[in-house]
């Protein structure tokens, strides 16, 4: 289900129209989907990279049957976890660390051939490095945020 555009940020509303149909979400992208107010059954993947700030944002919305996959802990290693719910919904939880370097170079191939893309929130000068950290800090970004020299 689909928000009211009109209830997003200008970025929410672009990113959400160009991933309309996408059945994974990344547990960064969270809150920014609640803001707008969407209502879904859940999703078939988290990459959950995160750590302790996001995992139970990230566990709630899998739907039934969906993949946890974790591959960080930077704000925290020391998650809870209700095994109740994790059978009851038949949740799989999969620890992912790094890959070979011939999986690197077959996943750059796709970034370099503009299959894969990053969402981007907003681009600072490097001047402007305090106002980018502010940003970063208020947590409302939606996609990656760039610093160019």
């Amino acid at each position: 289900i689909l928000p009211p555009l009109e209830k997003c940020s200008p970025m929410a509303r672009s990113t959400i129209t160009r991933t309309r149909g996408s059945s994974s979400k990344d547990s960064n992208t969270s809150r920014s989907w609640s803001r707008c107010g969407i209502s879904m059954k859940g999703v078939d993947i988290v990459v959950e990279h995160v750590g302790l700030a996001t995992w139970d944002e990230s566990l709630r919305s899998l739907k039934s049957g969906g993949k946890l996959v974790t591959c960080g802990a930077t704000t925290g290693p020391a998650v809870g976890l209700d095994l109740r719910h994790l059978f009851a919904r038949q949740l799989s939880l999969l620890g992912s660390y790094m890959g070979t370097m011939a999986e690197l170079h077959e996943v750059l191939g796709h970034v370099f051939a503009g299959r894969l893309k990053p969402v981007l929130d907003r681009t600072f000068p490097l001047k402007d490095l305090r106002g980018a950290h502010e940003y970063l800090e208020k947590s409302q970004m939606f996609g990656k945020v760039v610093v160019n020299p």
